[in-house]
């Protein structure tokens, strides 16, 4: 297991033993309602503590028509995730290819529809920092001796 995730982003803010990230979200400025079909939002990791900044999930789909990559956000990663699942740049070899990156941005049917996922995105991911957290106090040690037969 790697422990890649829980290396600290340089910031001079960050506190030892501090776990805790910086979202900014940006939504679509000119949005009519009832006249303009679809609302872009974007959320960006600007900073992190104790954990990287890739939080975001996607998955890169190939599309046959005319053979370029799209990347599909996939949600807010796990704490497993953030261990097992590369920054930027997908392993050529896995199937499905799975990518973390620092920005979420996706088009979605409303302004209301836009606020509810950045209300489940800020739940998401308080989620995954309080697992990260909580993961660094351990406890219950437990100790064996194994003897050859």
């Amino acid at each position: 297991m790697s422990s890649g995730s829980l290396s600290s982003q340089s910031s001079a803010s960050c506190q030892s033993g501090e776990v805790s990230v910086a979202l900014t979200k940006t939504g679509q400025e000119n949005f009519i309602t009832n006249y303009t079909r679809g609302y872009r939002l974007t959320v960006v990791c600007t900073e992190a503590c104790g954990m990287e900044k890739e939080i975001f999930r996607y998955t890169i789909v190939r599309q046959l028509a005319d053979n370029t990559n799209v990347y599909e956000l996939s949600g807010v990663c796990t704490w497993p995730d953030m261990e097992n699942y590369p920054k930027y740049t997908p392993d050529p070899e896995a199937d499905p290819q799975i990518v973390r990156l620092d920005t979420l941005d996706v088009v979605v049917d409303t302004e209301e529809v836009a606020d509810d996922a950045w209300e489940v995105i800020q739940e998401e991911v308080q989620r995954l920092v309080d697992t990260i957290k909580n993961g660094q106090v351990l406890s219950d040690e437990e100790n064996i001796t194994i003897t050859g037969a």
